[in-house]
């Protein structure tokens, strides 16, 4: 904990590294009762997506993205989120938000080793009022690495530790609410109710 303590936000280059992993339980979107989920990651004025998964309502997509972030001033990096979205991808029409998380990234840095590893988290739609609770669940990692940081690796015994640790951590997980009912819903994916498969 000291060394968490001692951190602290300096101005320069940055990345921000996501990998999704899967999404289940989705909200079926489509008439057939399925979805084509699609996930993105924003960040600023930076985005980036999966490949669409045709027909279901859960997914591995096993997809890193990496997200740099030369010269950034402390300021800056306090207000970087990190907005993580399902959409059901759509051909004709535009496409549909099946529900969203939002990290903050400095919440992500001062986590040990400046991330959050196989975290599940609880999809939800602030956008249709129609839509209430939870939309569905997504795994993925999120890393933050300021200037001279170096990417954490667990290894095999600790990786499931982490992965433990990840998913019943902090209770409100520094999530950036998004609405009233983004609120309710985190309330209730708590690290008692956390998905059975975790």
């Amino acid at each position: 904990m000291e060394a968490l303590a001692a951190m602290e936000l300096k101005d320069g280059d940055w990345q921000v590294q996501v990998h999704v992993i899967e999404a289940r339980q989705l909200k079926a979107e489509n008439m057939d009762g399925t979805s084509d989920p699609v996930v993105y990651v924003k960040l600023g004025d930076q985005s980036q997506h999966t490949a669409i998964m045709k027909g279901t309502t859960s997914a591995v997509f096993d997809h890193h993205m990496f997200f740099n972030f030369p010269k950034l001033t402390r300021a800056e990096v306090e207000a970087l989120t990190i907005d993580v979205s399902v959409f059901d991808a759509n051909i004709l029409l535009s496409s549909e938000l099946i529900g969203k998380f939002v990290f903050d990234a400095v919440d992500v840095y001062y986590q040990p080793h400046h991330c959050y590893h196989r975290r599940w988290v609880g999809l939800v739609d602030p956008t249709n009022g129609k839509d209430r609770g939870l939309q569905g669940y997504l795994r993925l990692s999120v890393s933050v690495l300021g200037p001279g940081d170096k990417l954490y690796v667990p290894g095999d015994g600790e990786a499931d530790s982490v992965a433990a640790a990840s998913a019943g951590g902090a209770k409100d997980g520094g999530v950036r609410a998004v609405g009233r009912r983004a609120v309710r819903a985190r309330r209730r994916c708590t690290a008692r109710r956390r998905p059975p498969w975790s």
